[in-house]
């Protein structure tokens, strides 16, 4: 854990115990060379300096070591005016315990959340930084059938449900990374073509998991024929979780099918992987995970 009290821009950090141990490490370090900058570690793999400007205090993240998807625990003061800004826009603010959870996606480097103190005055008292769990995500979708069904993309708009698929449908791998290039898939798609995508999972209990996507053209999507995503447009780029939509999975097996369309045949790439929502801090940090997640793969394997 870090603690830094943005008013008096005094530290406190303590080390993570090791297996057995039962004496903790206490290091304090006072101010820095800069009375307005400190700069501090979160467990090897976030860096973080807090500024004290004129318009308040700004503390920034920023990835230092290790890969993969994270969940950063921030505790303020409770009633601290304070609120943290996600590149992509969104702000979350503390909750009744002073928690902010802050979610850090596989490319780190690409972001830099920031928690600003709102007003004129700093937070009174320790903000604890961490610790940090993985993410309760699935690995990214492997396995995906395209239907023979070819509907244009106004089609594709006006379907209250997803089509029942032909007999005959081609099953396309992923790369390791996740991604399904559907360049080829799109060549002769036409300006207003869509493509019709369906993988399947299965859950061991009730969960709330969030569809996570990566997309470069106009996209639905439902899940047992009920719709959970409807992005028109579309992003440039096939960046992954770029997407999220929220739903409720009973426990069984599920479908998950996308329209995508062809975006003037520019459309060339789509990832998928589910994150599971209803897990409490407790659970995300047992070590191993206790939890559960769906499982991926093809109707037989499931």
């Amino acid at each position: 854990h870090v603690q830094i009290n943005h008013r008096d821009m005094d530290m406190l950090v303590l080390d993570d115990l090791d297996a057995g141990r039962t004496v903790a490490t206490l290091t304090a370090t006072g101010r820095g060379r800069n009375p307005h900058s400190q700069r501090f570690d979160i467990h090897g793999a976030i860096s973080a300096r807090t500024f004290v400007t004129s318009e308040g205090t700004r503390t920034y993240l920023w990835r230092s070591d290790g890969e993969g998807s994270a969940l950063l625990r921030a505790t303020v003061p409770p009633g601290s005016s304070v609120e943290l800004t996600l590149n992509d826009g969104r702000i979350l603010e503390p909750d009744a315990d002073g928690v902010i959870v802050v979610p850090l996606g596989d490319s780190w480097r690409e972001e830099s959340p920031c928690l600003r103190a709102l007003g004129d005055t700093s937070p009174s008292g320790w903000i604890t930084w961490g610790p940090i769990v993985p993410r309760a995500q699935t690995p990214f979708v492997p396995e995906w059938e395209v239907s023979e069904v070819r509907p244009t993309l106004a089609e594709a708009a006006a379907w209250q449900e997803p089509p029942q698929w032909g007999e005959r449908h081609d099953t396309l791998q992923a790369s390791d990374a996740g991604l399904l290039d559907l360049g080829e898939l799109f060549r002769d798609a036409g300006a207003d073509g869509c493509r019709l995508l369906r993988c399947r999972f299965s859950c061991e209990e009730a969960m709330r998991l969030e569809a996570l996507f990566g997309y470069n053209g106009p996209l639905r999507a439902w899940v047992d024929g009920v719709e959970i995503a409807h992005d028109p447009h579309g992003p440039r780029r096939a960046v992954p979780d770029s997407l999220g939509t929220a739903f409720d999975a009973a426990a069984g097996r599920h479908e998950l099918t996308v329209a995508l369309g062809a975006r003037d045949g520019n459309a060339a790439g789509l990832c998928l992987r589910f994150e599971r929502l209803d897990l409490g801090w407790d659970r995300l940090t047992d070590v191993p995970p206790s939890y559960a997640l769906p499982r991926l793969g093809s109707a037989d394997s499931i």
